[in-house]
């Protein structure tokens, strides 16, 4: 990060003229461009500071800054999680990371009933986990994801649905994506922003188990299939 700003920096001085040769209206810059205002001032012109990220993002950082001693309610979303897999009665593999400096182990994070009526069909890895191995086996039936372009494609690669709960940034656009091609299924959040246990289980009930969410597994067979065939030269 600090070389792109560097970067940034180095070509502050063409803006001036990129403005004079352009006409734009107004500038908008984001916060790597910390002099940009400055810059459209010279200009007569208005400066807009665009941030592509989150609030969520930007209050968790502060979170992390500020040390306030209050709890931060992503404790809460892991709490729900246990509550929407349970339901669902899937079989299901769930990653859960804590931060190191709170020396949590899972045991003692999440409901011991819980640890005890899914342990026949729930593995819960804490840490790392190999990711790129999990998709490939054929026993997986889908994923539940936050919609990074990235696990987008490895879920399309890999045939495996996609529960799309997007979270921020580019998630929400990737969702219609999802949608539109149908290699997955979305959780719709309520109206305060939040998803729901009882939403959550039901779709991934659907996409991995249902006889409604067949058109979904074979789609993304299908795209898969496609993918590779132009992939290796063959679909030119």
């Amino acid at each position: 990060m600090l070389k792109l700003k560097t970067t940034f920096d180095l070509a502050g001085p063409n803006l001036s003229d990129i403005i004079v040769d352009c006409q734009p209206n107004s500038l908008i810059f984001d916060y790597l461009l910390s002099w940009a205002p400055e810059v459209a001032r010279s200009h007569d012109m208005p400066a807009i500071n665009f941030t592509g990220v989150a609030a969520a993002s930007s209050s968790y950082l502060l979170h992390s800054i500020k040390r306030s001693g209050h709890e931060y309610p992503f404790k809460r979303r892991k709490e729900e999680i246990v509550y929407e897999l349970e339901p669902s009665n899937v079989d299901f593999i769930w990653v859960v990371k804590f931060p190191v400096e709170d020396h949590i182990k899972l045991e003692e994070a999440l409901p011991k009933e819980f640890l005890e009526r899914v342990r026949d069909r729930g593995l819960l890895i804490d840490g790392w986990a190999p990711q790129a191995r999990i998709p490939t086996h054929p026993s997986v039936g889908g994923f539940g994801s936050h919609c990074g372009w990235s696990l987008i494609m490895e879920g399309m690669k890999f045939e495996v649905p996609i529960i799309a709960m997007s979270m921020d940034l580019d998630h929400p656009l990737n969702v219609r994506l999802v949608e539109g091609v149908r290699v997955g299924s979305e959780v719709l959040r309520n109206e305060s922003g939040e998803l729901e246990r009882e939403d959550v289980a039901k779709v991934i009930k659907g996409a991995v188990v249902e006889e409604g969410g067949k058109c979904v597994r074979n789609k993304v067979k299908e795209v898969s299939a496609a993918t590779r065939y132009k992939g290796d030269g063959r679909g030119k």
